[in-house]
């Protein structure tokens, strides 16, 4: 077995939670932004650009801040990252209109663009002889932060509207404090294609990747955007929005730690298509509008079903050979930025309409990638063919 050198160590003791803590607060802030718009008059279509208004700079920003990653290091991104951040939630509480809360939220949109894609590439470096076990405990890690940080904004927002950012400030500002005191980069993999020909192979499944997690970030960005101020006008407790979020955090953490290592090519494929399907039919309750235990059902069918579909794409896309990890984490990241900006501007159209059209257009959109994905592993599987007739010639 390897030695590992005291700095490996470290970061695998230490870099786990700081992707649980920091996912923490944005579910924290997932929960209390919407419900800090709703109590500041914010209509249903200013609730939808809020929602999408830090996805606006986290389309596109996180592929630049891969690259540069890959230049500077992850840690120090991930260090500036969390400082910034920390700083930034210091100014929610002191918002009067629902426009300072789009410009706030698209400055939270560039510092996440320099924590999420450093902090993967740091994991798939870190882990890079076994890139699944390094991404099933870093799912892990950010799916308990989903646990908590929902229910955390729950009781927080029950004894004051403005504590949770407080609250989520202090944890980010301590979390960069601890990156410059306990982490160093891990020593980089060299590029390299080990005589492997198949890049068309490769790149179909980091295409897959993408399109799978821009409509899983649809789906729960638009959920996110409007289900906690629609809960709270139908009167629905905030610690009851609290626990739903719960549910979702919970079941998506037990479903990247039951997952096994993601196969390349269809193997991979068919599991983003259950992912896909399982996010449609958590779609039916709040549809229907059903009401009580049936919205915890849909929270958990999205916890489920986005772990699924999210685990599946991200190990397309960062396993393989190459040693870019930045880079692809950030082209990962830029396609669920894209549609974290999708779903809650579809949604604050839809919804001027009809408060629940949004959720059977998210309904459509599982299916309809679920299709085209199954398309995609045809297309797989006879280039696949091709290559091994290519090859025996």
């Amino acid at each position: 077995m390897m030695k590992l050198s005291p700095d490996r160590l470290r970061g695998r003791f230490f870099i786990f939670p700081v992707a649980l803590i920091s996912d923490a607060t944005t579910g924290l802030l997932s929960i209390s932004v919407p419900v800090l718009a709703y109590h500041l008059g914010a209509s249903a279509l200013e609730l939808g650009i809020i929602g999408a208004s830090f996805a606006i700079i986290y389309c596109f920003a996180p592929a630049i801040m891969g690259v540069v990653s890959d230049l500077f290091g992850y840690r120090r991104l991930m260090t500036a990252a969390l400082l910034l951040r920390g700083a930034l939630c210091l100014i929610y509480p002191f918002t009067t209109t629902p426009l300072h809360l789009v410009l706030v939220r698209v400055l939270d949109g560039l510092f996440l663009s320099l924590l999420w894609p450093s902090l993967e590439a740091f994991v798939a470096t870190l882990y890079a002889s076994n890139v699944d076990s390094g991404l099933k405990r870093f799912n892990v890690a950010w799916g308990l932060g989903w646990v908590v940080g929902p229910l955390l904004a729950g009781i927080l927002l029950t004894l004051a509207l403005k504590l949770p950012f407080f609250v989520a400030s202090v944890l980010n500002l301590v979390l960069g404090d601890i990156c410059i005191a306990t982490l160093e980069d891990p020593p980089r993999v060299q590029s390299t294609t080990f005589g492997e020909p198949h890049i068309e192979i490769h790149r179909l499944d980091r295409l897959v990747a993408a399109i799978t997690v821009f409509a899983s970030s649809f789906v729960v960005g638009s959920v996110l955007a409007f289900f906690p101020a629609q809960a709270v006008s139908a009167e629905i407790s905030p610690l009851d929005v609290g626990m739903m979020g719960l549910a979702f955090g919970a079941l998506r953490a037990v479903s990247f730690s039951l997952m096994g290592p993601t196969g390349r090519g269809a193997a991979g494929h068919r599991r983003t298509v259950s992912g896909c399907l399982l996010m449609s039919l958590a779609m039916a309750p709040f549809w229907l509008q059903y009401r009580g235990p049936a919205y915890y059902l849909g929270f958990a069918l999205l916890g489920s079903g986005s772990a699924i579909a999210y685990s599946a794409s991200i190990s397309l896309m960062l396993k393989g050979e190459g040693g870019r990890k930045g880079l692809r984490s950030g082209l990962f990241e830029s396609s669920l930025g894209l549609g974290y900006l999708a779903g809650p501007l579809a949604g604050g159209v839809t919804t001027s309409v009809e408060p629940a059209a949004i959720y059977f257009l998210n309904l459509i959109v599982g299916i309809v990638v679920a299709f085209v994905i199954l398309l995609s592993g045809l297309l797989h599987s006879l280039l696949l063919r091709h290559n091994v007739e290519r090859d025996e010639e």
